[in-house]
């Protein structure tokens, strides 16, 4: 299955040993990886690609490492595709869905049925965009009245 990495920051910038434990998150993943963060009174940023978190860490970190911005928080995601082509973007982590960015690591056995009873359409194949549609529509306990599986989420 996938991989979370989340750091909460109260001092503004990462820790220097941040590119290490995203190496080792790689074990978890190595289909395609994303990251999202977001810097002091800014919109929530993110990043995903095909490929190892390893193959990308030095470049997600000059997007969410800038000297002259303080980091609030930044989440990482190493992918195993377990439904979804990683060629397909839309698949990768983070999603985004009604303005919600989440990633996941877990499976979402009834993914189809979470979307029969939302009244919605996928708009990839990824079990993820179900846990981001119910929490789109009303929250956590959306997210726990339908989806079945194993879930750990990270969202913004």
């Amino acid at each position: 299955m996938c991989g979370l990495l989340g750091w909460y920051n109260l001092g503004g910038t990462l820790p220097s040993d941040m590119p290490l434990a995203m190496a080792a998150l790689t074990a978890r993943g190595t289909e395609a990886c994303g990251a999202m963060w977001r810097h002091d009174s800014e919109a929530a940023w993110y990043y995903k690609s095909e490929g190892s978190l390893l193959e990308r860490v030095w470049k997600i970190q000059e997007f969410v490492n800038l000297p002259d911005k303080r980091l609030a928080y930044a989440a990482y995601h190493a992918r195993t595709a377990t439904r979804g082509a990683p060629s397909n973007q839309n698949n990768n982590h983070p999603v985004l869905y009604d303005g919600i960015l989440l990633m996941h690591n877990g499976l979402i056995w009834n993914h189809a049925e979470v979307w029969e009873k939302l009244h919605a359409t996928p708009p990839a194949e990824v079990d993820t965009l179900a846990a981001a549609a119910a929490l789109a529509e009303g929250g956590i306990p959306r997210v726990i009245e339908l989806c079945r599986g194993s879930l750990a989420l990270c969202w913004v």
